[in-house]
């Protein structure tokens, strides 16, 4: 094959990965409100006491990045598990946040204190933001949407001005879109949770910004833990991550 030919060769070669590489980038996006979820490479867990005898080296092996842990519910409850899930997770060099599920039968200030207590004394400055777990289960008394909004952003309030950071709201499609609907909650980055979707649906609130992490299956195998396990991605590279505070 003589020098001209070769060169038409590689040029043929360098347009058909031009044409490729266009592709892929027109796809990515939002569209309709949804979200192209698989670029993202950072994966994390969420764990509480349903996940026992954690091999921490091997979770770290399966490619998890960071975990979210529960720290309890409600104004009394701790996750029994909790201390050492944090204590083992920051040992193994993981970025850590803690959760905190909400109830509706409980004053929403002592739900705040109560996360704030157990929670701020084990933290550090680069760890992730503190979340408010956000479902269908949590509402287990009467009261109107308003009142509900009002003690969310009650303990969104307390528990930001403790820890210096913006806390992140997590919840479903459905759930957002039904009790989350003040504009003013786009300002808390979004941890969404929808399952068997190639790419989530954004919640109106958030159309313009976005989900930050995406609860992508509640029945994940992760190597070095027993069962089952809630898998989720980050929407952004590991220097993004390390900056989330």
């Amino acid at each position: 094959m003589n020098q001209k030919l070769i060169s038409c060769v590689n040029m043929s070669r360098l347009i058909f990965l031009y044409i490729i590489l266009c592709t892929l980038s027109c796809s990515i996006g939002q569209d309709d409100g949804l979200v192209e979820p698989a670029l993202s490479i950072i994966q994390g867990i969420d764990i509480s006491a349903y996940q026992q005898d954690i091999d921490w080296p091997a979770v770290e092996s399966a490619g998890v990045s960071f975990v979210f842990i529960k720290a309890g519910s409600g104004a009394s409850s701790i996750d029994p598990l909790f201390a050492q899930h944090w204590r083992e997770a920051r040992a193994n060099g993981y970025k850590l946040g803690a959760y905190h599920f909400y109830y509706t039968n409980a004053n929403a200030s002592e739900q705040a204190r109560h996360f704030i207590q157990h929670v701020l004394p084990v933290s550090e400055e680069d760890d992730l933001p503190p979340v408010l777990d956000l479902e269908g289960a949590g509402i287990d008394s009467p009261m109107s949407k308003e009142v509900f909004q009002d003690d969310v952003r009650t303990w969104l309030d307390l528990v930001e001005e403790a820890f210096g950071k913006t806390p992140i709201i997590y919840a479903s499609y459905n759930f957002a879109s039904e009790y989350l609907t003040r504009p003013s909650f786009a300002r808390y980055p979004l941890w969404l949770a929808q399952y068997e979707v190639e790419k989530p649906t954004i919640p109106s609130v958030w159309q313009a910004k976005g989900w930050t992490f995406w609860q992508n299956s509640d029945t994940a195998h992760i190597k070095g833990i027993p069962g089952n396990v809630d898998h989720s991605y980050f929407a952004g590279d590991q220097q993004a991550l390390d900056q989330l505070r």
